[in-house]
């Protein structure tokens, strides 16, 4: 009985010991720093409530050792044990960050470039070409002259010319020549060189004393110089004209009247001998031309020009 009533002591010892080391236990806080929270926008956080886990008294059975006995047992009021109590570790209310407000670049609102007016082009008002007054053609000057007064035909084309040809020209030369007469055809490549070379109003044009078979022999000289210009076939109205004629060959120069110019020039002559001649014949006229000097000779016959 003894030993039961200690071991009850003992427990109630034991018990109470247990009971005051939980109550003079030290208060663990959590030091740890609780960490600011960025609070989003409409989203509140639960604070975090740290509770201590309890402790259960352990009960240590001692064996009784004691002898039982015949003495009445005394009840030990058990003791109470304090359940601890749960410290709430205050929580630092987070902190919220105040989130400044976007703000807004006012937007200017663009302007629109005024469009201009496209300017209308004027339509440029079609000038009329002004159509070149025709120069009028000469009417050929009826020519009454001895030389304007004739018609013969053509050694190479066999066209019929006549006295109407003087009236177009301010100045016509007339060579007489022959196919027998050795200075006559030595000097036929001169005078188609010349023909190239005369001016506008200047015409130029032979007259062949020969007749018969002899014009075949005319012809073919003509076709050897590559001549260009009108050869006349002799017949009485030439030969009636050239009754003055002595020499061959024999130059004479007529206006557009179809009169002589000047006086006749014999003997054959280079190109510019001639061109000399005309400038000095046109001279005479009024027209352009130069001095008469003597020409060069040709044909054994030194000719000064006459005024």
């Amino acid at each position: 009985m003894k030993r039961f009533i200690s071991f009850l002591l003992c427990i109630a010892v034991v018990m109470s010991l247990v009971s005051f080391g939980c109550n003079n236990a030290p208060e663990v806080v959590d030091e740890t720093p609780n960490p600011v929270v960025t609070q989003e926008p409409d989203k509140t956080e639960e604070p975090v409530v740290t509770t201590e886990p309890t402790v259960e008294p352990v009960i240590t059975a001692t064996p009784d050792t004691t002898e039982p006995t015949d003495d009445p047992v005394e009840t030990v009021a058990p003791v109470e044990t304090q359940q601890p109590t749960n410290t709430t570790v205050p929580t630092t209310a987070p902190t919220t960050v105040p989130t400044t407000a976007p703000t807004t670049a006012p937007t200017t609102a663009p302007t629109t470039a005024p469009r201009t007016a496209p300017t209308p082009r004027p339509t440029p008002t079609p000038v009329p070409t002004p159509r070149p007054t025709p120069t009028p053609v000469p009417t050929p000057t009826p020519a009454s002259g001895p030389y304007a007064n004739f018609s013969s035909e053509d050694i190479l084309t066999g066209a019929t010319v006549t006295g109407a040809i003087i009236g177009r020209y301010d100045l016509t030369m007339i060579n007489i020549w022959a196919t027998w007469c050795g200075p006559c055809v030595s000097e036929l490549p001169a005078l188609q060189s010349l023909y190239t070379q005369l001016p506008s109003n200047v015409n130029m044009m032979t007259w062949c004393n020969d007749s018969g078979s002899a014009l075949a022999r005319a012809k073919q000289l003509l076709n050897n110089v590559g001549s260009t210009f009108y050869s006349l076939k002799w017949n009485s109205r030439l030969n009636s004209i050239t009754s003055w004629l002595q020499f061959l060959p024999s130059t004479v120069f007529v206006d557009r009247y179809g009169n002589q110019v000047g006086g006749v020039v014999t003997g054959a002559h280079s190109a510019s001998g001639y061109m000399n001649l005309i400038r000095d014949r046109l001279a005479m006229l009024g027209l352009d031309g130069g001095n008469c000097d003597e020409v060069e000779n040709v044909g054994g016959l030194a000719v000064v020009c006459e005024k």
